[in-house]
């Protein structure tokens, strides 16, 4: 690594450790592979460091001793086509994590839709997730506008119209993956947000689109314990729009369902 200009650490674990019947007690890396990052990380190297695996894993030290993560997964037969495209900038890679990963075994459950009235706190960290769900890098960068919706107060059965511009603020054409949550003000046992729309937009470098939403009753609906049912229920809700769930990183406007 010392006589080179930069390092691609391939590192996880086996598909033999994966599976049906394959449960693990101990989510953290391999001892070897924190060895190898951390190695690569001492000889002063810029390194990329690329995991393989089945399943959420506490990836901390991949993150504290890596210059730039590129998450596979176990990606499949053109899997070693695709990394290479992707770490080589032949693609601009747009993924989004379907999950939340931990920054310790001790976190979890670590979940973006954890209920309101959880509330849980440790005397030695936090409890915001190493990579929120939803989170996802590439070679360029977009920043959101201000969104905007038909009306604060709709009715039921009416739909919520949404339209947020988001800009591609970098150098390369990129697709954002433009993310919608939703949250019940009024609700104290249902969850903090969900998620209820998402699109890919492809954006010039440079140049900013208009993102369109049109949220109808079944992305509106909310539990109902009354009722025993998914519906429409009158409330104050916020919806909330961005590239990742991250509260901090969302827009997001409140209005009435009547």
């Amino acid at each position: 690594a010392r006589t080179s200009d930069i390092t691609i650490v391939v590192v996880g674990e086996s598909m033999n450790l994966v599976g049906e019947g394959k449960d693990r007690q101990n989510l953290n890396m391999n001892e070897r592979d924190v060895k190898l990052l951390q190695a690569v990380r001492a000889s002063g190297c810029p390194a990329a460091t690329v995991l393989m695996h089945g399943r959420p894993f506490v990836m901390t030290p991949a993150d504290e001793y890596s210059d730039a993560i590129l998450d596979a997964w176990y990606p499949g037969e053109f899997g070693g086509k695709a990394i290479v495209e992707a770490l080589f900038g032949d693609i601009n890679p747009s993924g989004k994590l379907t999950v939340s990963v931990p920054r310790s075994q001790g976190q979890l459950p670590v979940t973006y839709l954890k209920k309101r009235s959880f509330k849980h706190w440790y005397v030695d960290g936090n409890t915001i997730p190493l990579y929120a769900f939803g989170h996802g890098l590439s070679y360029t960068t977009f920043k959101y506008g201000k969104l905007k919706m038909n009306d604060d107060k709709i009715a039921a059965g009416q739909n919520l119209n949404l339209v947020i511009p988001v800009t591609n603020t970098g150098s390369r054409d990129g697709d954002e993956v433009v993310q919608v949550y939703l949250k019940k003000m009024d609700d104290t046992e249902g969850p903090v947000k969900t998620l209820r729309a998402f699109k890919r937009v492809r954006i010039p470098a440079g140049k900013t689109v208009e993102v369109k939403f049109s949220l109808n009753d079944t992305q509106l609906e909310w539990w109902d314990e009354q009722s025993n049912t998914m519906r429409v229920c009158p409330g104050n809700y916020t919806v909330m729009i961005g590239g990742t769930s991250c509260e901090k990183s969302l827009l997001s406007r409140t209005f009435t369902i009547r």
